[in-house]
């Protein structure tokens, strides 16, 4: 990474500061810019395979709420989880996605809930990737690279270090 980036890019944190976030100074070498912000589900599918790409759902905790409001639970947490596992765990198990990020402002709950739903399916949890440059965190976004606080030490390593060394082969 060092010899595509002038030398400065030598550690991992600036690495994903500046070459896989857009804004970042070397942001054409790692990151795609995918218009508009949210495009359609089939669109990343599509980009992941020829990519061959790892597709993480976002803080689910938050990211379903229109569908929430339709179906009439957005205002209990406990009936969001259960329509989240009724409805639309299944979808996107049909898709193929198996991998979910823990935001850094998930609660206890939230985060053993994405973690057995990933360890169920054989999948990633990813963390500290959900980020839109914000210098402070809010309810759905966290610091770049931040950890959840209850994502657990054995799960955190098993989270980032199949991604970290994917990276590595594409960076080496």
């Amino acid at each position: 990474m060092a010899d595509l980036t002038n030398g400065d890019v030598t550690s991992s944190a600036l690495f994903l500061q500046e070459c896989l976030k857009e804004t970042g100074v070397y942001g054409h070498i790692g990151s795609i810019i995918i218009p508009p912000y949210e495009p359609e589900l089939s669109e990343l599918i599509q980009l992941t395979k020829k990519e061959d790409m790892i597709l993480s759902i976002a803080h689910p905790n938050f990211s379903f709420h229109p569908v929430y409001k339709r179906a009439g639970v957005n205002a209990d947490a406990d009936l969001r989880w259960a329509h989240f596992h009724s409805h639309i765990l299944p979808e996107l198990d049909d898709l193929g996605i198996r991998n979910y990020e823990i935001n850094s402002m998930a609660t206890p709950e939230q985060a053993l809930a994405i973690r057995n739903i990933v360890q169920k399916r054989n999948g990633l949890v990813t963390y500290g990737s959900d980020n839109h440059g914000k210098s402070k965190t809010d309810a759905k976004h966290g610091l770049l690279g931040k950890q959840n606080q209850f994502l657990d030490s054995e799960v955190g390593q098993q989270a980032i270090i199949p991604i970290r060394d994917r990276l590595m082969e594409w960076v080496s």
